[in-house]
């Protein structure tokens, strides 16, 4: 892919390398303590001119359920069998990851979360533009 770059950086201990038009995160912030989410989204934001997207698990009963089922209904796998319900229960809840990222933020942003899993091709959305269901979640921002 043209103009695609991809490299290896530890993004909690070096600052973010500056110049991109969008950065996304996805999967990632459920492992992170609350001051490092901030962190990394706050250099994130420093670091794009155009876009921020984190996408993440949603800490909930229903996904804790699913992973519980579905890890064991896809896989043998001892290790997706214990990551998967960690997981969700590291996860924040939409108004946690919304306090997070507006510490650090000062850009406008839409949380677009819970929402459906991936692979669903069609996020259904109530009147304010937020995604129904338990599963993950979608902050987005715009510079």
């Amino acid at each position: 892919m043209a103009g695609v770059e991809f490299f290896v950086h530890d993004v909690l201990r070096d600052p973010f390398p500056t110049g991109f038009d969008a950065v996304v995160s996805s999967l990632f912030l459920h492992h992170l303590a609350d001051e490092d989410v901030c962190r990394l989204l706050g250099s994130f934001a420093g670091s794009v001119g155009r876009l921020v997207l984190a996408s993440d698990l949603v800490r909930g009963l229903s996904g804790l359920d699913l992973a519980h089922v579905a890890g064991r209904l896809l896989t043998t796998s001892p290790v997706v069998h214990i990551d998967g319900p960690r997981s969700v229960e590291a996860a924040f809840t939409p108004a946690e990851l919304r306090g997070l990222a507006e510490r650090p933020l000062p850009l406008p942003f839409a949380l677009l979360g819970p929402c459906l899993p991936s692979g669903s091709h069609q996020w259904p959305q109530d009147s304010r533009g937020s995604c129904k269901g338990p599963w993950g979640q979608l902050a987005v921002w715009r510079c």
